[in-house]
């Protein structure tokens, strides 16, 4: 027999009109069978299943009434679509999952949030800790500034053994901590990170940063000292180098810089801040020094005006112990 639309609805309607719920969507479903993406029927089908008190059967429908929506480019459509679903079974986690992830392309973080927070609840109540985690990773996609999220997000980590995630989480919340001036806690913070891989320099570095800004100058100092093969790193060298600098510890710091150069001889940069800062301080000779050390890399590097011009800062305070170019 051939399909006849008109002939699905008056029947449906005559159904419905006599309170048979179930003959109704079953007209309705030979049009789904004919029409696959009707939108009208699929909302249609879903809400008869719902009178009739199959919530999971009226799911089905309504999802696939989302993904049309979608597959259509209706963002707010589809997300109406799940915010329904997610009324009428809110144990879902998946179709729950969805609006979330929806709101986030929308950009409605307000929205995104308590929802991805109270499904990663749901979970870590279950004891399902490596789905709670995942939400917590997917919010955080989208706010990676959320501190009290990165927090939980580590010790979650740490709990599911993901010690990776859970260091590069305690460092991003040390970091902020430390942004905001909470150094105190950014110490902390680093330590924990450094408990999991005490050879981890960027943890190290935070936790020198923090130090420094509590006045703990020789405590960062020493902390800095301690990574092996310092000169490689030039993150953290140049920190010791700065530290070094501000306990006008000279001799130190030209001991540091000499094995970074030593290490790469095209990295002169620095050596030549050392220079410069020595000039300002008027200590001449050591900066001479130096600039002896790394004329040549400078000017292999084209770095002409710039060794010249800390060249004559020297001659000023040295007359007639600077010679012009690049030593042999």
């Amino acid at each position: 027999m051939a399909y006849n639309r008109s002939k699905h609805l008056e029947a449906a309607q005559r159904h419905l009109n006599q309170g048979k719920i179930a003959q109704a969507a079953q007209e309705y479903l030979q049009i789904l069978k004919n029409e696959p993406k009707d939108q009208v029927t699929l909302m249609t089908v879903g809400d008869l299943y719902v009178r009739q008190g199959e919530t999971f059967r009226a799911l089905e429908y309504f999802e696939r009434l989302a993904q049309i929506f979608l597959a259509d480019g209706f963002l707010t459509k589809a997300i109406a679509i799940y915010k329904k679903i997610a009324k009428l079974a809110p144990e879902e986690t998946r179709p729950v999952e969805r609006l979330a992830e929806l709101y986030v392309q929308q950009g409605i973080l307000s929205e995104a949030r308590p929802i991805y927070l109270q499904l990663a609840d749901l979970h870590q109540r279950a004891g399902r800790q490596t789905q709670a985690a995942a939400l917590l990773r997917k919010l955080l996609e989208a706010e990676p500034e959320n501190m009290r999220v990165q927090s939980r997000f580590a010790e979650l980590s740490m709990a599911t053994g993901n010690t990776a995630d859970a260091a590069a989480a305690f460092r991003t919340v040390s970091e902020q901590l430390r942004n905001r001036g909470d150094h105190a806690d950014a110490v902390k913070y680093a330590d924990r990170a450094l408990k999991i891989d005490p050879n981890d320099t960027a943890a190290v570095n935070l936790k020198a940063l923090a130090l420094a800004a509590r006045g703990q100058g020789p405590a960062a100092i020493s902390l800095l000292e301690s990574i092996p093969e310092l000169e490689k790193d030039s993150h953290a060298a140049r920190l010791l180098l700065d530290l070094y600098l501000e306990a006008s510890e000279s001799a130190r710091a030209s001991a540091l810089v000499h094995k970074i150069f030593a290490c790469n001889p095209k990295d002169f940069s620095a050596a030549h801040h050392l220079a410069s800062t020595l000039l300002e301080k008027d200590e001449g000779p050591g900066a001479l020094a130096l600039l002896d050390l790394i004329r040549r890399a400078m000017t292999d590097a084209g770095e002409h005006e710039s060794l010249a011009r800390t060249l004559t800062r020297a001659a000023e305070q040295m007359p007639g112990s600077v010679e012009p170019g690049p030593t042999s």
